[in-house]
């Protein structure tokens, strides 16, 4: 399958195990998240699949805690 955002497309490699259990998040126009491994022949990338999620199973599994760094250089009570 082909994912696509506004930067382009990149080919998903989706095994028929891992394609059955989630019918109901591969959905066109379905926003998903994609953990796996990339790979590249020539002018081509993949990514082999190994998690699939929506949007709102990987807020809920992948959020756990959000960080914030500063650069402290420069920094006061004005421009915070």
């Amino acid at each position: 399958m082909t994912l696509e955002d506004l930067e382009g497309q990149i080919e998903i490699v989706v095994f028929p195990d891992m394609y059955r259990e989630n019918l109901n998040t591969l959905v066109e126009e379905n926003i998903i998240v994609v953990e796996g491994e990339g790979n590249s022949r020539g002018d081509r990338v993949s990514i082999r699949a190994s998690k699939l999620w929506d949007l709102d199973q990987a807020r809920a599994q992948l959020i756990h805690r959000v960080h914030v760094h500063l650069r402290a250089l420069g920094l006061d009570q004005t421009t915070l």
